[in-house]
């Protein structure tokens, strides 16, 4: 049996990327991995925004459509980010 390592790494960070949407946002999201590149999306509730990040370097945005909401940052500065606007 052949274990695919890249799968496994990034199973685990898409988990951790999960895990860290769900404390700060108080849900937990579906995501969807383009495997061979680490992209990752997170749909968030109510509309057409969503997070988009990347594994490999660890630079995440806000975007709503296809248009980018913010510049590329880590994870919790997104979050920290979109929690103001809703809750502030």
């Amino acid at each position: 049996m052949v274990v695919d390592v890249n799968w496994d790494t990034w199973e685990s960070r898409m988990q951790a990327a999960r895990r860290e949407v769900a404390r700060a946002l108080g849900f937990e999201p579906g995501l969807t991995l383009e495997a061979p590149f680490g992209e990752v999306e997170v749909r968030l509730p109510g509309g057409r925004r969503r997070l988009r990040g990347n594994l490999r370097t660890g630079l995440w945005r806000l975007v709503e459509d296809e248009a980018a909401l913010s510049d590329e940052a880590p994870l919790a500065e997104i979050l920290r980010r979109l929690d103001v606007g809703v809750h502030g």
